[in-house]
């Protein structure tokens, strides 16, 4: 087992935005700009390595990934290694100080990956990585952690990569820990829309519960289609049978249930906070200067916050966005000023 010692920080919230991964260092932007988010902190790509590298896994995992003609094989057998890792006990210090800081022992949190690359520009690892929801105590904390790391190595990521021509052998994952928004209604908007490629338009979907009913279970869910200059809005209310929320009984997770009959068909946002909304994600649009694709919670208070952020890969057009607005003036000023000006 080997030892090693790196000025660079194993936990951060923003002072080392390179070792932050792609959705961390997002995260730091938005709490900079003084956005609603839940409290955070990034376990970095340096944690990463050193945990590997202690662990002897690093000249493994490269060799058997130059090897990799079987991706099903590899990511198993890769996945396996690093799920049964020990972590650096100063690495476990320096986790069990953040967390109590930043979030409290007793909270429920987050755990979602941020790789090296992950949410830029061009890029788009979403979905590709695991994530667990309401996590809480430190076992299930740092085995989610793991789990994070070892599903950087899964099937579907390997193939993207390679798809994309990035090496397999760069692979740097840190790890976002964030306190769970208990939602009473989660969902997604888009700074520019997705569908049609209109960046005068901001699309919001919602529904009840937490954010996986839409992006990973795929329940129906509200739409609201905001015009950016009038700001009109145009509403598709769905019937909403279905959500997940806190599965209190077993402590943590998220468990699927039905929504009371009352809220089927009713929306799961208010006018006001379609509002509020529309107007956090072109604060973040401005800031970036290019479409913005956020996830988003509304607490049982009614209170909103951003949980990320992430350009929209699809729209190419970035003028009118953001606040860019093209002014054409076809004035001819050669006849009011004539002279030297």
């Amino acid at each position: 087992m080997q030892t090693m010692t790196s000025s660079r920080p194993l936990v951060d919230t923003g002072s080392w935005t390179e070792g932050l991964g792609g959705k961390a260092a997002n995260l730091a932007v938005l709490e900079s700009l003084g956005l609603p988010v839940p409290p955070w902190y990034a376990v970095t790509t340096e944690a990463f390595h050193q945990a590997l590298t202690v662990a002897g896994l690093r000249e493994r995992i490269t060799d058997r990934l130059a090897r990799a003609d079987d991706l099903a094989a590899v990511s198993a057998e890769i996945r396996g290694w690093i799920v049964g890792v020990d972590l650096p006990s100063k690495l476990e210090e320096e986790i069990a100080t953040a967390h109590a800081a930043r979030i409290g022992d007793d909270a429920y949190v987050a755990v979602r990956s941020s790789a090296a690359g992950e949410d830029a520009a061009g890029e788009s690892f979403a979905g590709l990585h695991d994530s667990f929801l309401f996590i809480r105590g430190r076992e299930r904390l740092l085995e989610a952690i793991r789990r994070v790391w070892a599903s950087a190595y899964n099937e579907r990521a390997l193939a993207y990569r390679r798809a994309k021509g990035i090496p397999l052998d760069t692979i740097a994952v840190a790890v976002v820990v964030q306190r769970m928004i208990e939602a009473r209604t989660s969902g997604v908007l888009f700074t520019a829309n997705p569908n049609t490629g209109s960046v005068h338009e901001v699309v919001i979907s919602s529904l009840w519960g937490a954010g996986e009913g839409l992006v990973s279970a795929g329940f129906d869910a509200d739409i609201f289609i905001v015009d950016k200059e009038t700001p009109e809005v145009s509403e598709t209310i769905a019937v909403k049978s279905e959500q997940l929320v806190l599965d209190r009984e077993a402590g943590g997770g998220l468990v699927h249930t039905a929504v009371p009959d009352e809220l089927r068909e009713r929306s799961s946002l208010t006018p006001d906070e379609v509002g509020v909304l529309v107007r956090l994600g072109l604060g973040v649009e401005r800031h970036y200067r290019r479409p913005q694709d956020l996830e988003f919670a509304v607490d049982l208070e009614g209170r909103p916050w951003l949980l990320q952020a992430r350009p929209v890969t699809t729209v190419e057009e970035l003028g009118p966005a953001a606040g860019n607005r093209l002014i054409w003036d076809n004035s001819n000023i050669i006849e009011s000023y004539s002279g030297v000006t």
